[in-house]
């Protein structure tokens, strides 16, 4: 407990708890290699496909077409059902731990 505050939230205001001097630079670094590869994800997947297709059949290529057609919404449902969980999931998997842990801190 710190200033009569315990963990890293101060009412009303969200944190970000680093426990290392090069904690935050590591933080940076990570999310921009997860969004560079996530925004060059086109580039490098049709880099990919045009290195494959040409030692594909007509057929082979048929079903490579068909994968991506059906990947492309299955992943993006996924993802806008992921984000829609998150909160409710996040007040479930704080309300395990001991004390409550955190679980005042969240709103709906």
């Amino acid at each position: 407990m710190i200033r009569g505050h315990t963990g890293c939230q101060t009412l009303g205001v969200n944190q970000l708890a680093l426990s290392g001097p090069l904690d935050a630079f590591y933080l940076r670094v990570k999310v921009a290699v997860i969004v560079g590869v996530i925004v060059s994800c086109p580039v490098w997947l049709y880099q990919v496909w045009a290195f494959i297709s040409p030692g594909l059949y007509a057929r082979e290529k048929r079903w490579g077409y068909a994968f991506v057609g059906a990947a492309v919404p299955l992943f993006l449902t996924g993802m806008a059902l992921a984000y829609l969980s998150l909160g409710r999931s996040m007040h479930y998997l704080l309300g395990l731990t001991p004390d409550g842990g955190g679980e005042h801190h969240l709103r709906r």
